[in-house]
């Protein structure tokens, strides 16, 4: 259920998607409905030794239109598509009659004399087709011929309005050597008229397969050796070699996507899992890159390896190389130190934290209610080569380069033990450095510096806030290793990890503990989806890491690829909503999700050299939201990291009570890296020292009706409140990119009650907020069937009760033409200055309620001593409050702030009967709009200037 995005925030995208068919079956089908296990999708593949089988270049090539095909021709250009990936290039456009979605409409070629394909069993090709079919799933089949009856089918899904580069898998076929006839089809899988169905084909070709999971037959066999033998097995390469002997990789240069040439610079590191059936200690890896194609000592570097073991993961880390730059063109490596074999079972290309040299430490950082203390030590050597320690506000956003450009808070002399004690903790501007990365250097009269250790935090944040919704758990614990769990980087511990979940909920509760490691690269746990249960917490511990698996066989679901998926008439998704979560909460309560471990997301290399938007990083992934939450009462989510997420954040619906404490989220893989998700439901949330770095929204307030999009992980009634309420985000650095730091997503305007439909009772104070907009909002509703642009000025729900106070605003704030009551904020939005729902025809919509208060018959009431008012914003002048007013209270005007009274009036009458307030209000500002008192009744109420 791939597809593109439209309308959405302004962007949209086409991107090229890769299918690999590997499912293959012998019978024909004319009409056959897909099962989910037609197709089984790898991403990391590339063809190398291609031939072309069809260009369109010159024709159609010899093509001719099949079943459910009107006519064929060949075509520079698609109406309508201005793509620039094939721009001035040919394919075969193939017109269709209005049928039902699941005929397949064929093209096909029959040869005069056969082809033999046999050297080169992978076929490929482009396939294009038109958004507007009756359901979402879109399938491609490719039908081989011998033209004595065999046939050989295997079919793949594909995405509507972008290209798609598909890859079949032709070893199996028994006559794959004697090819006769060609057929390509398309379906949507729907019984309903797909109407006007067109599709485009380019570039058949064939090639050798370059795999390196080394799962798809001869992959292994494009590998050259030097003194020993090369194979393939059971889904590894074997490499079987002689002392001095060498193994080198096929050229890399050109792979689909970039998959095997990454930049090395982005990609530090090879992680190899291997088997060592050898003497060898140490392994050799040289590489060549598109700035130099020759192999050399300077473009090599030599790691450990453990002789005469069993399967494990390495690391094999370049970042501290000079010469590791430009993209990666193929590598050779060298065992050294003995012989035997080395059972290479996949090698991937990752980003890594950089080798680079400390002074010392940081021993502590804490704070009281004026200073921060750092404590730490640089060692002997350093001490000696340098004369000062400098300590520096270090945000995200200025990235990792030391020093330079940053905000200095301390200077002094050095000690190989110091204690800094002098730092305030809140900055100029009030707000306090709670939520401040820091750095501590050593310098030198020169210039020079060197950080003493890496980036750190104040660590007693709890000292500085509370959880309102704390709650404990029974003493239990239990670790993941006694169910299983092996934590080595390439295993699947799923099933581990939910079986110890499960044993602890079942006996009442409990903890959860991955263990870790203090190795550089910690310990992870590769998991696909995992179910939390009552009264649960999930522990990552220290140098844990919960790593998303990128084995698309490891799933127990068929997972989606790409960023975007199409759902028929929903304007606007994301493949967070068809693939599940990592950690999955449902209807559930009491659950703990800790560290100080990490999340970490799949996120494989590729980079689409056709595409200029975002989603060119996005295609060849498996995105999945690591945190998402449907109906969970009490959670908490306290000292984690989440890193490399392609996807959401987190996600929550209809949930209540939420604490998120000391959370990281960053180095984002692509856009839509919201972080706090609250939507549909949720309500009664506290989110202190949330630290993000990614390019959307951070804290999403999402209020939406009728959306289409729940059903994998989420269900949502329409019936059921679906307001957003009772927000508090304090102590945070949030920096969202392009998006909104504080992001306002009221889409919930066709919601016939709109009560159930508010953003309402937010708090925000002491943060940082930077992007697009420190506060802002998408405030056109994607549900409502109008159209989807951001230009409509009503097609919104109600929003009021904010206070955003106190916090450093680095980009702009504007709600754009939302018009809120209450909501009162020192940067520089302003509540509506005229009644939002004075007739109470919306029930208690956009007024503030307090004690016995509320909207019932058509009018709003106020009773033992509760209040109802409407903050706005007026400037200074005389004003005329005019309402129908009845039984026992009084009308009000006040300032918000200082609570000082503009104007009373009593209601004292048994029937209902217009009353006017007139009141001078002295200087521009919010103020309280309303009634008070035992019994204060009230409905039409009206605000005019009078001068």
């Amino acid at each position: 259920m791939n597809g593109r995005l439209t309308g959405f925030r302004g962007r949209r995208t086409i991107p090229v998607i890769v299918c690999v068919a590997l499912s293959l079956w012998a019978c024909r089908a004319e009409e056959k409905r897909p099962e989910p296990t037609d197709n089984v999708c790898s991403r990391r593949c590339s063809l190398a030794e291609t031939r072309s089988l069809a260009g369109f270049e010159d024709g159609t090539d010899d093509f001719s239109a099949g079943k459910n095909v009107d006519s064929l021709e060949r075509t520079a250009s698609v109406p309508g598509w201005t793509d620039r990936v094939y721009e001035g290039r040919r394919c075969l456009q193939v017109r269709c009659p209005d049928v039902p979605g699941r005929h397949w409409r064929t093209v096909f070629r029959e040869y005069d004399r056969s082809v033999d394909l046999s050297g080169t069993p992978v076929l490929s090709f482009g396939i294009h087709t038109d958004e507007g079919a009756p359901a979402a799933d879109y399938y491609v089949r490719l039908v081989l011929c011998n033209g004595a009856g065999s046939t050989f089918e295997s079919m793949a899904r594909v995405m509507p309005k972008e290209w798609n580069a598909t890859i079949f898998d032709l070893h199996e076929c028994p006559f794959i050597d004697n090819i006769r006839r060609m057929e390509i089809g398309l379906m949507n899988d729907s019984d309903s008229i797909w109407r006007n169905a067109a599709f485009r084909i380019d570039g058949i070709e064939a090639g050798r397969p370059i795999d390196l999971t080394f799962e798809m037959p001869g992959s292994a066999s494009l590998f050259e050796a030097e003194r020993g033998e090369v194979s393939q097995q059971d889904g590894m390469l074997v490499f079987d070699f002689e002392t001095g002997g060498t193994l080198t990789s096929p050229s890399l240069a050109g792979s689909r996507n970039s998959v095997f040439n990454p930049e090395l610079r982005d990609r530090n590191t090879m992680f190899f899992v291997m088997e060592n059936r050898s003497t060898a200690q140490k392994l050799k890896i040289g590489f060549l890159t598109d700035k130099d194609g020759e192999y050399a000592e300077v473009r090599s570097k030599t790691f450990d390896i453990e002789p005469s073991s069993p399967k494990r993961a390495y690391y094999f880390n370049f970042s501290d190389l000079e010469t590791a730059e430009g993209h990666l063109t193929g590598f050779r490596i060298e065992p050294l130190g003995g012989e035997g074999m080395l059972l290479i079972d996949r090698i991937t290309f990752e980003r890594e934290a950089v080798l680079e040299p400390f002074a010392g430490t940081i021993d502590a950082c804490t704070a009281d209610d004026d200073k921060i203390t750092i404590r730490g030590t640089v060692r002997p050597e350093y001490a000696e080569r340098y004369t000062r320690i400098a300590v520096y506000e270090a945000p995200m956003y200025a990235g990792e380069k030391g020093a330079a450009g940053l905000t200095r808070l301390y200077e002094g002399p050095l000690s190989s033990s110091f204690a800094i004690d002098c730092i305030p903790l809140r900055r100029r501007n009030g707000t306090t450095h709670l939520s401040s990365r820091l750095l501590a250097v050593v310098e030198d009269d020169k210039g020079g510096s060197l950080k003493i250790a890496p980036y750190f935090y104040i660590e007693n944040w709890r000292d500085f806030t509370d959880n309102p919704y704390a709650f404990r758990l029974p003493e239990r614990s239990v670790s993941v290793l006694d169910f299983g769990a092996r934590g080595d980087g390439f295993t699947d511990d799923t099933r581990s990890i939910q079986a110890a979940v499960d044993e602890v909920s079942a006996r009442g509760g409990g903890r959860v503990v991955l263990p870790g490691d203090s190795g550089l690269y910690g310990r992870r746990y590769v998991a696909t989806h995992i179910m939390m249960r009552s009264n649960v917490e999930l522990h990552l511990a220290k140098g844990a890491i919960l790593w998303q698996s990128q084995e698309e066989n490891d799933y127990p679901y068929r997972p989606v690829y790409g960023h975007d998926v199409i759902i028929p008439n929903t304007p606007w998704t994301h493949s967070l909503y068809v693939n599940r979560p990592l950690i999955q909460a449902k209807d559930v309560e009491n659950i703990k999700i800790t560290g100080p471990g990490k999340i970490r997301s799949a996120d494989p290399y590729c980079v689409d050299p056709h595409l200029d938007h975002y989603a060119r990083t996005c295609t060849d992934r498996i995105h999945v939201v690591p945190i998402g939450c449907w109906k969970v009462t009490n959670m908490e989510l306290s000292d984690l990291e989440l890193v490399r997420t392609n996807n959401y954040h987190t996600g929550f619906y209809f949930c209540r009570n939420l604490f998120v404490g000391n959370v990281k989220m960053h180095e984002v893989q692509c856009v839509s890296g919201d972080g706090v998700s609250l939507s549909i439901g949720t309500n009664h949330v506290k989110v202190a020292r949330l630290i993000f770095e990614s390019n959307d929204d951070g804290i999403v307030l999402c209020s939406s009706y009728n959306d289409p999009r729940g059903g994998v992980w989420w269900w949502g009634d329409n019936d059921w409140d679906r307001s957003v309420r009772h927000v508090e985000v304090c102590h945070s650095y949030i920096n969202s990119g392009g998006g909104k730091a504080i992001a306002l997503i009221p889409w919930g305007s066709n919601n016939p009650d709109q009560q159930k439909q508010e953003t309402d009772s937010i708090f925000v104070y002491d943060n940082v907020l930077m992007g697009g907009y420190s506060v802002g909002t998408w405030p056109d509703n994607p549900f409502d069937g109008k159209p989807f642009d951001n230009t409509e000025m009503d097609d919104y729900a109600p929003v009021k009760n904010f206070r955003i106070f106190d916090n450093e605003y680095l980009s702009p704030c504007d709600l754009l033409c939302i018009r809120p009551t209450n909501f009162i904020t020192d940067c520089g939005i302003r509540s509506s200055s005229t009644f939002r729902n004075g007739d109470f025809a919306f029930g208690h919509t956009y007024w503030t309620m307090e004690g016995e208060a509320g909207e019932e018959n058509g009018y709003g009431y106020a009773r033992h001593g509760g209040r109802l008012y409407e903050g706005l914003y007026l400037t200074a002048g005389d004003y005329d409050f005019a309402a129908e007013t009845m039984a026992s209270g009084e009308m009000f005007v006040e300032n918000a702030e200082s609570g000082e009274p503009a104007g009373t009036a009593a209601i004292e009458t048994e029937t209902w009967a217009p009353q006017t307030l007139k009141v001078r209000i002295p200087e521009s500002g919010t103020y309280f709009l309303g009634i008070r008192g035992a019994d204060a009744r009230i409905r039409n109420a009206v605000l005019t200037k009078v001068r």
